[in-house]
This record gives C-alpha cells, structure tokens and sequence, in this order.
C-alpha cells in the first residue's frame, strides 16, 4: 500500500521548477525521471515528474506536481465504448 497526496489547483510554475532544480542539485541521492531512469522532468507545460533510482531498487512512486498545460483533472484509462453510463469510481477492465 502506498502514500498518495495530491495538490489541487497547484502547477509547476518557473519559480517552483528554479527551486526543484536547486533541490536536485543539492541532493545525496540520485533523482531521475518518472519511470526511474533519464532526467527528472521540469518544466512548465508538463510540471515537475521525479522519482527514485529504479536500478538501485529506489523508485517507488513518481512525484508529480502538474504544469500548467496539463489537464486540470486526470484522464480515466478506459474508453467510451467501456462506460455505460456516469460512474462515480472506476474499476479496471476485467
């Protein structure tokens, strides 16, 4: 079971990514992308994505603080075809 905490209505403007890259430089611990390799992302359309190093077993949960292109709600997985009607939760297919 994992920690999840999110941050409405915040985005990642160019003062909070300065910051973030400060942070990241000033780190002992290697900070890479979302997926746990490559460069973390930090930028203003996509926001800030960062995660652990996955091949030194230390990525867990991506932080994601959205930018300010990105859509202001999260987009469900499944497909129009797949709703039969309005849901209040979503399942995964089975």
């Amino acid at each position: 079971m994992g920690y999840a905490h999110y941050f409405p209505g915040l985005t990642a403007t160019a003062d909070v990514i300065a910051d973030a890259r400060k942070i990241i430089e000033a780190s002992t611990v290697t900070i890479c992308g979302p997926a746990g390799q490559g460069p973390p992302i930090l930028n203003e359309k996509d926001g800030i994505r960062l995660n652990g190093f996955k091949a030194a077993g230390e990525a867990y949960e991506t932080f994601h603080l959205r930018g300010i292109k990105a859509p202001p709600t999260p987009t469900c997985a499944r497909s129009a075809r797949q709703r039969t009607g309005p849901t209040t939760s979503w399942s995964p297919p089975s």
